[in-house]
């Protein structure tokens, strides 16, 4: 079973080639030596439509070895379809998904007449908002050891602002992007982060010279300037809060149809991706074994059917002058072996 989720996949191992046998029926010099003994006893008969013993012999233990090749190929197949068949299920599924969705995006941006306006990726977007949260932690949990809160109500309350503050941001950032038009959003936005910035810049400046002139006491400042102290610690937040808008903002798109049909196309893609993998892989290694199959099918047939030409060869040559038999001017009738039909490597195509 190893062989066949190997990344390197040898379908000649998979189905490795007949061993030669020691047999009549596959030995030239014993079908020549027998070919000239039948044709000096006249067999077949001159008026005869049916192939003598001997060449039906050499048909049959071709057959069988063809035979022999198609069960191992069929075997290695159903090991293979283990592994495809619910590939194949689960990707069947999500590709009508997936053209359902693309198709409306298309529709969609046919009538907008434009593309996706998204500056931002989802990863990026994420990454910030998450870091944004985290930082926001040591910031407040900062300021409510200032007002002298219990070391478990201040990481409660730190907690829990770094986990608002950012994600009604960042709903606040999706509002604006879908619920006002685009010009003033952008108006907005606009204004709210050089606001934001220079706020924060402030409040750091203020903090920084409190700190210089107090000597690293700040709480001994607090009661001769509070008010100052507070804006500051609010300017940082709100910093937090515009960051958090302004990346969620820049990560969806203007208009709301077409940006959640761009959420549900990279959703179905996500779970698409490592299927599209798995199935070109598998179903190249089924198309593999198809084709080594084949060939060995192919090999067998042309083996066999040489045979039967040396027998009629040495027949012929043994009973010269006399006319060769009605039989040897029909060609030999060896079955076709039945395979299976190949099956795309595309995945997109299932």
């Amino acid at each position: 079973m190893n062989a066949f989720r190997s990344d390197k996949f040898d379908p000649e191992k998979v189905l490795p080639p007949l061993p030669v046998e020691d047999s009549a029926y596959g030995s030239e010099a014993n079908v020549r030596e027998i070919g000239e003994k039948d044709g000096k006893g006249r067999i077949p008969e001159m008026t005869a439509y049916a192939p003598s013993q001997f060449e039906l012999g050499i048909l049959s233990h071709g057959e069988t070895r063809v035979n022999r090749i198609v069960e191992a190929a069929q075997e290695s197949r159903a090991k293979i379809n283990k592994t495809l068949q619910p590939v194949v299920s689960r990707l069947t599924n999500l590709n009508m998904r997936w053209r359902n969705v693309s198709s409306r995006v298309e529709e969609r941006k046919k009538v907008l007449d434009r593309d996706f306006v998204v500056p931002l990726n989802k990863v990026f977007h994420w990454g910030i908002i998450i870091f944004l949260g985290l930082g926001e932690f040591p910031l407040n949990a900062i300021v409510f050891r200032m007002f002298g809160e219990p070391e478990l109500m201040t990481y409660i309350m730190s907690s829990t602002l770094a986990v608002t503050i950012p994600l009604l941001a960042m709903y606040s950032g999706i509002q604006v992007r879908h619920g006002v038009p685009r010009v003033a959003g952008n108006i907005i936005v606009g204004t709210l982060m050089p606001v934001s910035i220079g706020g924060a810049l402030g409040a750091v400046t203020y903090v920084r010279s409190v700190y210089l002139e107090t000597g690293g006491h700040i709480q001994s400042a607090m009661g001769s300037d509070p008010k100052a102290l507070g804006y500051s610690i609010f300017a940082l937040n709100l910093l937090v809060f515009s960051a958090a808008l302004v990346t969620s903002y820049l990560s969806h798109d203007p208009d709301e149809q077409l940006d959640h049909l761009r959420r549900g196309i990279i959703a179905v893609e996500t779970k698409r991706k490592p299927l599209l993998i798995q199935y070109s892989e598998t179903a190249s290694r089924l198309n593999a074994v198809l084709r080594v199959a084949t060939a060995r099918i192919d090999a067998e047939r042309a083996h066999t059917l040489s045979l039967i030409y040396l027998y009629r060869q040495a027949n012929t040559n043994a009973r010269s002058p006399n006319p060769v038999p009605l039989v040897f001017n029909r060609p030999p009738e060896f079955p076709v072996a039945k395979l299976w039909d190949s099956v795309t490597e595309n995945p997109d195509e299932v």
